[in-house]
């Protein structure tokens, strides 16, 4: 397989991610519209599950398999063989476990349980889809993982929507989702399997062993972000009702689909980190301090744009009984301009293999956002919920910021995005004087002034944009 560079990688990644959220919310809005908040409710849990055991059966097995393969590409056939088997197994385990929280655990009725475990058994195609989009990131063969995730999100959306019309309900909809997904992940193994020969032999027990031990720091990082990005939905069962869940899902359905552009960024740069930390400091610098400048770039419109239309957005989506989630989106919208810029952090940490120091970070987080869910949710409800996650990932993107710049690359963080924050701060000032119920002006007009502010304050020079994809494209000997 021959590698792609580093701007068809990032465009076909971002497609990628963009098709994932838009079938996610596409998903939520089909489910929200069709059956109204409480079943919302209902439905939020159940995906929440199966991101929970699914991310939780990773043991950072992507991570590791990206992180050595991408360096040693001829390992790719070793580690995928060895590597689908284990995730197999460490998914199956999860879902029993998960499905015993539901049955014994969870306060729902028993018609709830139905749609939850066929939700939730959905992570063992999601875990063996995972694998493969692995492979395929570590030999920056991008194109495949596009090609697998379309034909899952053709069988999810048209098969949901076939669902609803036939009026199966909920539990419908959760068996096109497993369904679909389960087909997907058989598409991009056949997409694999032509590519890379790959031997099934007998599973190498200690190669096992010693991934599962070097995985453990991976694990705990999953772990804790995992319950932090999650733990939120999980705790609201005991304090507020299905209804009010139905809201905070329809909220942060929409911030997770923000979240693509860190999710895109990850994935397509985390590859390239690894070959230049290992062989080129002068470029980890400047790849460093231009994505910093550049992420920020990206991030502060989306932050700042959406906080001022998220009544009209939530309205526009899922209609005038979700308008209870504008406040939610409004809070965490924020959390936006501190992920994106900060994902370079957390990428570097684990190229330097401080995987460790990583588990811990996002450990701190995950205790600080239960604690403030347990002080501000019993009186402030889903909106306290919306302020612990904000805080949590706040915390975690500074303390991963801290120690990258006092002991891997230093630069002047106040240099690179004083002018996006600037041109940022002029069409918010703008965007909040525009009155109208109206989506289309203040979009436009937010824009448009803040591209004029960006080329005003000569944010981007044209040789600087040249240059960093010209020295991230160039292919590096393995």
């Amino acid at each position: 397989m021959r590698p792609r560079g580093l701007k068809s990688n990032l465009a076909l990644v971002f497609a990628s991610e963009m098709l994932n959220r838009v079938v996610s919310a596409v998903l939520l809005i089909l489910v929200s519209r069709a059956f109204g908040p409480a079943v919302t409710g209902v439905y939020t849990v159940g995906t929440t599950l199966l991101f929970v055991g699914s991310r939780f059966a990773l043991w950072g097995l992507d991570q590791i398999l990206i992180r050595d393969v991408a360096v040693e590409r001829v390992q790719a056939a070793r580690y995928f063989a060895n590597f689908f088997l284990l995730r197999l197994a460490l998914s199956s385990g999860m879902g029993l476990i998960l499905s015993a929280l539901v049955w014994w655990v969870l306060p729902y009725a028993p018609a709830a349980r139905l749609p939850l475990l066929i939700i939730l058994w959905g992570l063992l195609p999601e875990n063996l889809a995972d694998i493969c989009r692995a492979v395929f990131l570590a030999l920056e063969r991008t194109e495949y993982v596009l090609w697998a995730n379309g034909l899952t999100a053709l069988l999810k959306v048209g098969g949901a929507a076939l669902a609803v019309w036939a009026g199966t309900g909920l539990v419908g909809v959760a068996w096109v989702m497993s369904g679909g997904g389960l087909l997907g992940a058989l598409g991009g193994l056949i997409l694999l399997l032509r590519q890379l020969p790959v031997d099934w032999r007998k599973p190498d027990w200690v190669f096992w062993r010693e991934t599962l031990r070097e995985g453990a720091p991976f694990w705990a990082i999953n772990l804790s972000n995992i319950l932090d990005s999650q733990v939120d939905l999980l705790f609201l069962p005991w304090f507020v009702s299905e209804a009010q869940i139905g809201l905070y899902g329809a909220g942060l359905g929409v911030f997770l689909a923000l979240t693509v552009l860190p999710a895109t960024f990850r994935m397509a740069i985390f590859p390239r980190i690894m070959q230049v930390f290992a062989t080129d400091r002068v470029a980890l610098e400047r790849l460093y301090r231009q994505s910093l400048k550049y992420l920020t770039v990206v991030a502060a419109p989306i932050s700042v744009g959406v906080y001022l239309v998220a009544g009209p957005v939530i309205r526009l989506i899922y209609g005038t009984a979700f308008a209870g989630a504008a406040p939610i989106l409004q809070v965490l919208v924020w959390a936006i301009l501190f992920l994106l810029p900060g994902d370079i952090n957390s990428r570097l940490l684990l190229a330097s293999r401080n995987q460790k120091r990583s588990a811990i970070y996002t450990a701190i987080g995950l205790m600080l956002n239960v604690l403030l869910i347990l002080l501000l949710v019993p009186r402030f409800g889903i909106l306290g919920a919306g302020w612990a996650r904000f805080v949590s990932n706040v915390v975690v993107s500074v303390l991963n910021h801290l120690y990258v710049q006092k002991e891997i690359v230093q630069t002047n963080l106040l240099s690179l995005v004083w002018k996006p924050l600037l041109a940022v701060s002029i069409m918010g000032i703008v965007v909040t004087n525009i009155e109208t119920d109206s989506l289309v002006l203040p979009m436009l007009s937010g824009a448009l002034v803040y591209i004029f502010a960006i080329i005003a304050l000569r944010v981007f020079i044209k040789s600087e944009i040249s240059n960093f994809f010209r020295h991230n494209t160039q292919e590096i000997d393995k």
